[in-house]
Formats: C-alpha cells, structure tokens, sequence
C-alpha cells in the first residue's frame, strides 16, 4: 500500500479529498450494516532529528505493515481547514464523536492548553484517523496527544554530521550550508514543542523505542520499532 505522503506535490488535496470519501463510504456502510465493532486505535508515532531518516524509516514501516502514512504537511492540511475538519469530523457518529473528545482530555499532557485550537483540532485529527485504520503518524508531537496505553512512539536520532551529510547529498548543498539549516531546522522542532507542550527538550520518557539512524540501517531500525509494536499490541489488546 503506497504511504499518504504529502510529497511536496500539487496532488497532496486530491489525495486528501480521495482519502476522506473513502472514510465516508466505509461510515455510511457501517450504518446500513451495523456491527458490534467498538472504538480503537492502532498506530506507530515517529518524532525524529530533521535529516535523520525518519520519513524513509516511516515509509518502510508502512510498506511492510500497510499502514498509510501521514505526515507534517498533511497533519496540517487536515487540521487547520475547516472544510477537511467537517468533513473528516462526518466520517464518525455522535456517540464515536463524544468518545474521542473525551479521550482527548485525558490524553493531553497538563502542559497542553486545550484552548490551543491547533491543538485540539490536530487531536481530534489524529484519534479520528487511528480509529478508521492503523495509521504512521510523523511529527507534530503526535506522541503527546494519542493514549499511552496502545500504540507505538518512536524517536529517531542521529549524529549531527550524519545528518549534515545526509542533509547535504539531499538537497544538493554544501556541508556548512547543511550544518545551519539543521540547527535551524532543531530550533524549530523545539520551539512547536515549547510552545504547544510546554517542553523545552526533548524526554526519552515519553517514547517506547529510540532507534539510532547513526547505528542502524533502515530496515534494522524497522525490525526493533515492529518487534516493540507486537510486544505493546500482546501487552494490550485492542
């Protein structure tokens, strides 16, 4: 299954708009043959170092699970437009509605203000796609919004001139060029997280696994995240 991406393409709202009449239908035939199915959530959160690797470890993640993926751009797409919000927002009853705002409440760290309308919105966002399918979530401090009990966070590091290196060959730029868009790049992911969560560093005690871009490969880093995701899932059934 090809991962939702927000590739830096014009498609980005196509893919958007297919993937919410696609919830509509699967919410429209769940009434006309109703089941005993009861509210879940199943997903792999990934907060990574910018040039770390963790949008190509997230990609693989979700071609081996096939799970979609959904990224920064998209995250946002979803949660800041008001028409994407409704209509995402359609796609569950009232009763599955009321579960997720109050599940939202208990989720959201003290640090959290609830009166952040981004914030709200991104977790009502994130709850509402983990509850139609399993779903790889990359940044935006998904981690601190979804419950702790299911589900896997991830953090993905890697040495500075790892990354640098990597960064470079990327974007076709020099290395010092690289070295101070990075440290730009972490002040940034610092900043979101000050600002929405109150937290000026990152806490390895808020993830379930680290995995080191540095020391692992790809699919190495894959097979430790998988391996966490069925002892979590055997721990705690949906």
């Amino acid at each position: 299954m090809k991962p939702i991406l927000a590739d830096r393409s014009p498609s980005l709202q196509r893919v958007l708009e297919r993937q919410l009449r696609n919830w509509e239908i699967e919410e429209r035939l769940r009434h006309e043959h109703p089941t005993s199915r009861k509210f879940t959530c199943d997903f792999i959160t990934i907060s990574r170092d910018s040039a770390s690797r963790g949008e190509e470890i997230a990609a693989e993640l979700g071609r081996r699970l096939g799970w979609k993926v959904f990224d920064r751009e998209l995250l946002d797409l979803m949660s800041e437009h008001q028409e994407y919000r409704r209509h995402l927002y359609s796609t569950i009853d009232e009763r599955q509605q009321s579960w997720i705002d109050g599940l939202l409440i208990l989720c959201s760290p003290e640090t959290a203000s609830l009166r952040n309308d981004y914030l709200h919105a991104l977790g009502r966002t994130l709850l509402t796609v983990s509850h139609h399918e399993p779903a790889i979530f990359v940044g935006r401090g998904a981690h601190l919004l979804l419950p702790p009990d299911v589900g896997v966070r991830v953090r993905v590091i890697a040495r500075f001139e790892d990354r640098v290196a990597w960064f470079a060959e990327e974007r076709g730029i020099e290395p010092d060029e690289a070295r101070r868009a990075l440290r730009r790049l972490d002040q940034q992911r610092l900043a979101y997280l000050k600002k929405n969560f109150g937290i000026s560093e990152d806490r390895f005690e808020d993830y379930d696994v680290t995995v080191n871009a540095s020391r692992l490969s790809v699919p190495q880093a894959c097979e430790v995240i998988l391996a966490a995701l069925k002892q979590k899932a055997a721990e705690h059934p949906l």
